[in-house]
């Protein structure tokens, strides 16, 4: 599926929905909002990768959930449109069971959220460059059973704890299983990245 310039909006049970078998997606300047009770982006079983330039998704129950896509996974800017993933009342970017899937983002806000704003389970890599993933209510970002490498570059993880009540932290990276079989394999490199708040980074 390609589309460029869609407008998908106020449409209360959910924006864009792709299942079962679709071979990629590609979203280029879309704007996804108003699904109060849904979820803006939805797609499972996607046997390809998920392309999303120059997007914004806001106003949404969750913002952006990919569950089980074999593909890599990319959010970035398109010409000087950043993609933005901000002021959904949950979560504000979610992945799970993606776990041959590398996830880049790059010139991009997530900011804004009432949950986590990164949520990621069962990834390879990721990589988060020159974006700004702040001000969500339940911390920046969370991550789960990554096997591959996580580089940080000229990002801001702060303030992710915007409601104040104690729960929010910038950047958290665990296992669910023993670390011999469910870790940062490739390592960890973080470059002029902040975070600022009430707990910075933890694992």
């Amino acid at each position: 599926f390609n589309d460029a310039g869609g407008v998908y909006s106020n449409n209360t049970q959910g924006g864009v929905s792709f299942e079962n078998g679709t071979a990629g997606v590609t979203l280029t300047s879309s704007n996804i909002s108003g699904s109060t009770a849904g979820k803006g982006l939805f797609a499972d079983k996607i046997g390809g990768a998920v392309a999303l330039s120059g997007v914004n998704v806001s106003g949404n129950q969750t913002g952006i959930e990919l569950d089980e896509v074999t593909g890599n996974i990319t959010l970035k800017q398109e010409g000087t449109t950043k993609s933005t993933v901000n002021g959904n009342s949950g979560d504000g970017f979610v992945i799970s069971s993606s776990s041959t899937s590398s996830v880049s983002i790059s010139d991009s806000e997530i900011a804004g959220n009432g949950g986590i704003g990164l949520k990621f389970s069962e990834i390879d890599g990721l990589s988060v460059t020159n974006s700004i993933v702040s001000l969500n209510n339940a911390g920046g970002a969370f991550v789960t059973d990554m096997t591959g490498s996580l580089v940080l570059t000229g990002s801001n993880f702060d303030g992710n704890d915007a409601d104040q009540d104690g729960s929010g932290i910038g950047f958290q990276v665990v296992s669910s299983t023993p670390a011999t079989t469910k870790a940062l394999k490739n390592g960890l490199t973080i470059t002029n990245t902040t975070f600022n708040g009430l707990e910075g980074i933890g694992g």
